[in-house]
């Protein structure tokens, strides 16, 4: 998870597609609102999402 306080742009996720990520659905579909998730080559997931911890 990377909370990064404001919605990923289109060109945040484009550059980590670009570099191996494929965007998939999220096992939780509350991650999809407002955030995306990556699957990384190594088969990881991240979620980017526009919350803030804290």
């Amino acid at each position: 998870m990377i909370y990064l306080g404001t919605p990923p742009t289109d060109a945040f996720v484009t550059r980590a597609t670009e570099h191996g990520g494929t965007v998939v659905p999220s096992h939780n579909p509350y991650w999809d609102r407002g955030g995306v998730t990556v699957t990384e080559p190594d088969g990881y997931r991240v979620v980017l999402t526009e919350r803030t911890w804290g």
